[in-house]
């Protein structure tokens, strides 16, 4: 289970750079660790735009549920304590590989993957609040 779950959230990851690269984003870093926590993404296009990527595993277009029964809604997985780690790594970031104040803000991409048909979908929450 534990590698199914690795392997899908690292082509969610690839799939989340690429539709990223695609809007016009410049891809600054991945995986940027630290013993408390990652960041999955960051970018830069007009600010600087930290990404946390949940993805899925599901049927395209059968399992996308509308909104408010979605019974795969990835955004769940962020909870108090997923927030409070990405708080802290994104004021690590900031204050140790960033000179200056810059503009940043912090969004949520939720990629639904369909693996049988190579299909994928992606639901981006913009400027989140950690």
């Amino acid at each position: 289970m534990r590698e199914t779950t690795t392997t899908t959230g690292r082509l969610g990851e690839a799939v989340a750079a690429d539709f990223l690269r695609r809007h016009g984003y410049r891809i600054i870093g991945t995986n940027y660790r630290r013993p408390y926590g990652e960041i999955d993404i960051i970018a830069r296009k007009d600010s600087l735009v930290f990404i946390e990527v949940k993805a899925v595993s599901c049927r395209i277009p059968d399992d996308i549920p509308k909104e408010g029964s979605d019974a795969h809604r990835p955004e769940e997985n962020v909870g108090t304590a997923k927030r409070e780690r990405l708080r802290r790594i994104t004021e690590t970031y900031l204050s140790s590989e960033v000179d200056g104040d810059p503009a940043w803000r912090f969004d949520l991409l939720c990629v639904y993957l369909d693996q049988a048909r190579g299909e994928a979908r992606i639901k981006w929450l913009d400027n989140i609040i950690i």
